[in-house]
């Protein structure tokens, strides 16, 4: 991935949110070298996590890191040779192969989910195209691998799907012709109007009415582990056992595992109110593929009950997440640390959450060697411009009368705070006093 998406954070991350002026710390620790500075801050205090994570390899040498970079780019390139010549397969063997070295290469992923696809292997070509967009910060890369997914969702007869994707790649390449012509067509086809396609706000509603944990888990595996394994067939298991439950087990969260190579792990809020269970979308991922390219560390914290109204309850719920990823063809590597926290309410008309609101952000990219200031890819020199690049912010929000009101502290790296966030992380709330309402999914 190109350090140049992130002169596009500025505007689009610097947002964080926190549920009162002091709010509680929550435990997390970085697969990485050294723990990050946001990690060695927060306390120690006990919360529910994922299962014990498995030791991480050891950092390579920069004459490993010299070595693996050539045998990649060699790769690809070959890969791409091939996919160009029509040989699909070919090509997909030399992705496989840079995903072996790096399983979070951005192109590696999107130019195998394509082989697949133009191989007519859809169902491939989804599970690789998803895990691209996993990694992928570059919104030109994003309107393209989302435009790719909405071509594999239009030929597996998905076609609201296939109209999301489309709109979603016109909104991070505005004016392509191409994915607008692909839209128009569908959406004349489905005689659907625009406006019935708006993006509702809060999290998306996977299920409702479910009688039990068990039945929420099995209906979370049927939608979601197509998106988190890499082969068909692998293990992915969600446990039917209530996590961040703030005493009462009637709300909390579910948590979803693969057990192939990359290891994935996410975390979903669930909620019961008097029809049954709904289930949410994700609000926590972390992937690790165990080995030199990328380590990530997610936690669940605690999660405490707080008066929307005076006859609204809601529960809030903390999550945090540290990564470090390597570029290994560009010699470049970056942190992110971020906090974050899910708002839920319930009432006799169902319940709904909050997309993650973003408590705290901090990023850095650099040149990891810097006595290798230059390498070429395809052709093009890239060099380090504008590195390293550090970002960080703070900010605090109060809860009352189902109003949030933001007050920004903080901000480090310019920008505007209140800018439009991506989805990659959270959302963006400007400063200010807002209806909680607008900020909830539908019930």
């Amino acid at each position: 991935m190109s350090h140049r998406w992130a002169a596009c954070l500025i505007p689009s991350l610097l947002v964080a949110l926190a549920c009162t002026p002091t709010p509680p710390d929550h435990g997390t620790s970085a697969k990485a070298e050294q723990p990050s500075e946001l990690a060695r801050e927060i306390s120690s205090e006990p919360v529910v996590t994922a299962p014990e994570p498995k030791p991480k390899p050891p950092k390579p040498t920069p004459e490993e890191l010299a070595k693996l970079r050539k045998q990649l780019l060699v790769l690809l390139n070959e890969g791409r040779a091939l996919t160009k010549n029509g040989d699909y397969a070919g090509g997909m063997a030399k992705y496989r192969a840079v995903l072996a070295i790096d399983a979070s290469d951005v192109a590696a992923l999107g130019e195998l989910g394509w082989a697949a696809y133009k191989a007519g292997d859809l169902e491939y070509a989804h599970h690789t195209t998803v895990q691209a967009l996993k990694f992928a910060r570059e919104q030109s890369r994003r309107g393209m691998l989302l435009y790719n997914l909405g071509r594999i969702e239009q030929d597996r007869e998905n076609l609201a799907a296939a109209i999301d994707h489309y709109r979603a790649s016109l909104v991070a390449r505005p004016g392509n012709a191409t994915v607008q012509a692909r839209l128009d067509a569908l959406l004349d086809q489905q005689g659907a109007p625009v406006e019935a396609l708006g993006v509702q706000p809060g999290l998306a509603v996977l299920g409702r009415a479910l009688p039990d944990l068990a039945a929420a888990c099995k209906l979370i595996e049927a939608q979601l582990c197509e998106n988190y394994i890499m082969d068909v067939g692998e293990p992915c298991v969600c446990e039917p056992e209530l996590l961040a439950d703030p005493g009462d087990g009637s709300w909390g969260m579910v948590y979803l595992a693969t057990q192939g190579s990359p290891v994935q792990e996410v975390w979903l809020p669930v909620i019961q109110t008097a029809k049954g269970w709904t289930v949410f979308s994700e609000v926590l991922y972390a992937y690790n593929p165990g080995m030199f390219g990328i380590y990530e560390e997610a936690t669940l914290g605690p999660s405490n009950l707080t008066s929307i109204t005076d006859t609204v309850e809601g529960l809030v719920i903390h999550v945090a997440k540290s990564r470090i990823d390597r570029d290994m063809g560009l010699n470049e590597i970056e942190s992110e640390d971020h906090r974050a926290m899910v708002i839920c309410t319930r009432d006799a008309t169902g319940a709904s959450c909050t997309l993650p609101l973003i408590t705290e952000y901090r990023y850095r990219r650099e040149v990891e060697f810097p006595d290798e200031d230059e390498l070429e890819l395809m052709g093009e020199v890239l060099d380090h411009e504008g590195l390293p690049i550090e970002l960080g912010f703070r900010a605090e929000i109060e809860v009352a009368d189902g109003k949030l009101v933001v007050i920004w502290t903080d901000v480090k790296g310019g920008g505007d705070p209140g800018g439009e966030l991506d989805s990659l992380l959270g959302q963006a709330v400007p400063a200010g006093e807002h209806s909680l309402g607008e900020l909830l999914g539908p019930r």
